[in-house]
């Protein structure tokens, strides 16, 4: 996610031609979800809305690279993150039921 904070305010996510508010917006949401995730004092509940919220985010941009005419490859990047954000998610369970 902060791979993709960074991105956002490149040239890049010029071509995307999306609004200037919606790059506050998911910056905003990406930060707490960051910090949701990683601070321990959050039960696993509000986790499991990050890690679900995170997921919309990276279907969304894989959605919008496509639209925008960027190569297939670049569309499916975010895809990439999506799967090492479900194996992430699948180990905080893990770990979540042997403490239990």
């Amino acid at each position: 996610m902060l791979f993709s904070m960074y991105k956002m305010y490149t040239p890049e996510y010029d071509s995307l031609h999306l609004p200037n508010y919606l790059r506050i917006e998911l910056s905003v949401f990406k930060v707490a979800g960051l910090l949701v995730l990683f601070l321990p004092q959050f039960s696993v509940t509000i986790k499991e809305w990050a890690y679900a919220g995170f997921g919309i985010t990276l279907i969304s941009a894989s959605v919008a690279h496509y639209n925008s005419g960027d190569a297939l490859m670049r569309s499916l990047e975010p895809m990439i993150f999506l799967v090492i954000l479900l194996v992430s998610n699948i180990y905080m369970r893990k770990l979540n039921n042997s403490t239990l």
